[in-house]
């Protein structure tokens, strides 16, 4: 990847495990907001998915994929400055950096 590359994305991803995965015993799936530095939208998602794919998980749906508004307000200060730095991450090491991994547990 190009380091001149400034532009950074943050995603929702709607995610299953795949059927080979140590994950798909107790979990269904999840959602998890990443950050990523690409050059485009379509970029961006090719990455996202090749990263979760290699970790056994297979995009289930893209709630959204967005140029990252480094001033934008969460809801809480707190919120504000972990994505901050999540970005700030992803645009130092050119890699996918994902927030926490919320997983939805199967029914026993």
């Amino acid at each position: 990847m190009n380091s001149t590359l400034t532009k950074i994305f943050l995603a929702s991803i709607e995610y299953h495990f795949s059927p080979e995965s140590a994950g798909v015993e107790k979990h269904l799936g999840g959602f998890v907001y990443c950050f990523v530095r690409a050059s485009n939208k379509q970029e961006a998602m090719k990455r996202v998915r090749r990263e979760l794919h290699e970790q056994s998980r297979e995009i289930v749906e893209v709630e959204f994929l967005e140029l990252y508004d480094s001033k934008m307000e969460w809801e809480t200060k707190a919120e504000t400055l972990k994505f901050k730095k999540l970005s700030e991450k992803a645009a130092a090491m050119d890699i996918v950096v994902f927030d926490t991994f919320h997983e939805y547990k199967k029914m026993e």
